[in-house]
């Protein structure tokens, strides 16, 4: 890790750790040179054929793992079809096409000439490695065939009846395929071209069905439904998605597997690997350390409506050295990069020093670090180390090395208090030279600690670039974030209606001792960043201790008329903030910097400083009044 240096002084209640992510001493994947070569084809997988692969892949990669040696599985150029393995199951107790198990120093190699490995079976994850070390996937484009989701257009929509008719396209799986009856989630949305931002709009209204019934030829009525147990979509999903006849359209049957799994591994690294179309994840590097993801892009395939159906990089319970460079992400259903912990929740408590916590996507070892946080007001109500851990009939009984008082149990999330493994939070992680492009969902979410997002562009459709986000009960992904270095990056305008860059909790204010919402993401370094043409706030942050924001540039080649209703930097519930040598050049903003009620007084609050000119400022902590004109870039900060 390597320090940087303050260039301010910040006010002394504010204490801000900045640290750089360095990847360097990650340990590289082995010398594939010395590996020994398996040729796919020596075993009866040949491209470009109507055989069916996946016997003669999986045969050739259990015959290199008996081997005892570093070993390299190698195809040639071309497109393979490959089944889903009989009565495999990994990740997400999902079905397997190939599953790589308990194997050190292998590697899949494509041709760089272009291989494609086309997987037959929608309903199941493409290629899995599990408890494996020393690992390289390059070169390869992964797809599925059919594709794992039913697409087509619409043409009729009943608002007072709640349906609307789609024909599905002829190369559509039907709604009666059984990758609808094994899906985890079902749910669907519009896909549009963008007139304004010359970008296509994936949603973001998720539409759900309680009926789908079939009418004639490959036309279909779907029938509207509230969520259910996420199966459904938004509440008034036909109106809120604007929905018309001729819109392209698809739905989704997601499953909890993906196209690429990591699963309890150690030092992989993907390389040049394009997937196309996925029924459920991307990428899923899942407890895991020592990842590197270079040259990968998630994208539609040529002509197709979307490319996955969920995440491009889910990282979820990561224990450090997470590098995902020069990779793109376009199309998805969901979010580009989602990075977190998941939720320990208490469902029994033994005694402060011992619970017994509800099973889930999370693992303790002994001298982890846990917090354990309220389940009501998020408060953090103390921390902790693993002594020890072992599974039961009731959950996982989880014993600490310092007791924590006051924990209380219940059911599930929204009535139990919840801890973090703070081991397994992602961090450190660099995304470096990354283009996010249109699809739904957010670019980047980030719940863990030290990382840096640097170099990277940004063109979402919803304005999501980069989102921290703290409580929800859905999925309940933490810990807050913290010790983040956002940096050098590029955010394109294309009209969404959220920040660019924002920090946000659904913490209850009212249930605190003080009324006041806890702060919970702290030390964070936001610099050096372009905002071109937003229709909403640069920087939105709520609930932020410890944040320099500096030479952030906000400009408009081609403004509309109208003034705009946002600030280009928006703050509340928040302290410990600096800002310095903003440039606002978008004649729309009259407000830079909105300063809300609920930020704490004076500088320890918020510290304002440029070598040029002063930002124009509205400070609601104050009696009301309006700016300053924005010429004089004056100030009402007392």
């Amino acid at each position: 890790m390597k320090n940087l240096k303050w260039e301010f002084f910040l006010p002394s209640a504010t204490c801000v750790l900045l640290f750089a992510c360095d990847t360097n001493h990650a340990p590289q994947p082995f010398t594939q040179e010395t590996a020994i070569p398996f040729s796919v084809r020596d075993f009866g997988a040949t491209p470009n054929d109507a055989t069916p692969d996946g016997p003669s892949i999986r045969k050739c990669i259990q015959t290199a793992q008996a081997s005892g040696q570093k070993a390299k599985i190698v195809f040639e150029p071309g497109i393979y079809r490959i089944d889903a393995a009989p009565n495999v199951k990994s990740v997400g107790d999902e079905w397997v096409s190939l599953l790589i198990q308990n194997t050190n120093d292998l590697a899949l190699l494509g041709a760089p000439e272009g291989t494609t490995l086309t997987f037959t079976n929608p309903s199941a994850s493409a290629i899995v490695f599990d408890s494996c070390r020393n690992i390289s996937l390059k070169n390869i484009q992964i797809d599925y065939d059919p594709l794992p989701y039913a697409f087509g257009t619409v043409r009729s929509v009943d608002l007072r009846e709640n349906t609307f008719d789609l024909e599905l396209d002829s190369n559509s799986i039907a709604f009666d395929h059984q990758a609808f009856s094994k899906a985890k989630g079902i749910w669907g949305m519009v896909v549009k071209p963008d007139a304004k931002s010359g970008t296509t709009r994936y949603g973001p209204t998720a539409v759900g069905a309680k009926d789908i019934a079939p009418l004639a030829g490959r036309n279909w009525r779907l029938t509207m439904d509230v969520p259910k147990n996420g199966m459904g979509g938004y509440a008034n999903a036909l109106v809120r998605s604007g929905m018309q006849p001729g819109d392209r359209y698809v739905h989704m049957p997601r499953i909890y597997g993906c196209a690429v799994g990591i699963q309890a591994c150690e030092n992989v690294r993907i390389e040049n690997v394009d997937i196309l179309s996925s029924p459920g994840l991307s990428f899923f590097p899942y407890l895991s350390r020592h990842v590197s993801l270079i040259d990968c892009h998630v994208r539609p395939g040529s002509g197709r409506i979307i490319s996955a159906n969920a995440d491009g990089i889910h990282a979820r319970g990561m224990r450090g050295d997470l590098l995902i460079e020069r990779c793109s992400f376009e199309g998805m259903g969901d979010d580009a990069i989602n990075i977190h912990s998941s939720a320990i929740v208490v469902r029994k408590v033994n005694s402060s020093s011992e619970i017994i916590a509800q099973p889930a996507t999370w693992s303790v070892h002994p001298g982890d670090e846990l917090a354990a946080f309220d389940g009501t007001t998020l408060m953090e109500k103390g921390r902790t180390t693993v002594a020890g851990s072992q599974v039961t009939s009731g959950g996982t009984l989880i014993r600490f090395t310092k007791p924590i008082s006051g924990l209380l149990a219940g059911r599930g999330v929204a009535d139990s208090d919840r801890l973090y493994n703070l081991s397994e939070a992602g961090g450190p992680f660099v995304i470096r030279d990354c283009r996010f492009l249109s699809h739904r969902g957010r670019a980047i979410l980030v719940s863990g600690m030290d990382g840096t997002i640097e170099n990277n562009f940004f063109e979402n459709n919803e304005g999501w670039g980069v989102d921290l986000s703290f409580g929800d009960t859905l999925w309940a992904e933490g810990p807050p974030a913290r010790d983040l270095t956002i940096a050098g990056n590029v955010f394109q305008g294309c009209g969404g209606g959220q920040p660019a860059i924002g920090a946000r909790s659904t913490a209850t204010a009212t249930a605190t001792s003080t009324g006041k919402e806890p702060c919970f993401f702290k030390n964070l370094v936001i610099r050096n960043n372009q905002f071109l043409d937003l229709a909403s706030p640069a920087i939105r942050l709520y609930g932020v201790n410890g944040v320099l924001i500096k030479d952030n540039t906000i400009v408009a080649a081609n403004p509309p008329a109208k003034t705009a209703n946002f600030a280009a930097i928006e703050l509340e519930n928040s302290s410990g903030v600096v800002i310095s040598d903003l440039k606002v050049e978008d004649a729309r903003i009259k407000t830079d910097v909105l300063i809300g009620a609920n930020v704490d007084p004076g500088e320890a609050g918020v510290r304002i400083a440029s070598s040029v000119e002063l930002p124009a400022i509205m400070d609601r902590r104050t009696a009301p009044a309006p700016s300053e004109p924005k010429e004089a870039h004056g100030t009402t900060n007392p």
